[in-house]
């Protein structure tokens, strides 16, 4: 785990962001298919054609779907974020907070890395204005973020 400061965090922020809207739309899809497909495993020997082609449609786009989540993933990772919670599209860029392993956190709809959280919780805490101040961030670029 390499760690970022909390200007690194920002700057990556533009390229991060359009992979965590990806991970948060990818991995809902996967949420619903997967569903879907429970749903059609249950019944499956009473499904009349329509439905059991739909069933086979929807295996078909799940494993398409899980094959792009899992590259999805693997690009989060290769660029030093980790996916947190992928659903909502939370990305964590490692850091280190009271020498304990931690994230500066952001999610899609947020307008900066605002938050952090200790590796092992995702209690969400927000980023104090001293640290802006220390990495030399300033309120409007905070905003403009």
């Amino acid at each position: 785990m390499d760690i970022m400061t909390l200007e690194t965090a920002e700057s990556m922020l533009p390229l991060a962001s359009r992979v965590a809207e990806d991970l948060k739309f990818v991995s809902s899809r996967v949420r619903i298919l997967r569903s879907e497909k429970n749903f059609y495993e249950k019944k499956k020997n009473k499904l009349n054609w329509k439905e059991r082609r739909k069933s086979y449609e929807v295996t078909d786009e799940l494993y398409v779907t899980e094959m792009t989540l899992e590259n999805t993933l693997i690009e989060i990772k290769n660029i030093g974020v980790e996916p947190l919670v992928p659903e909502l599209g939370l990305i964590g860029f490692p850091t280190l907070v009271n020498n304990r392993k931690a994230f500066f956190s952001w999610k899609p709809g947020e307008p900066c890395v605002c938050f952090w959280n200790f590796a092992e919780e995702l209690n969400r805490r927000p980023v104090p204005p001293t640290w802006y101040l220390e990495a030399g961030i300033g309120e409007s670029r905070r905003k403009a973020a």
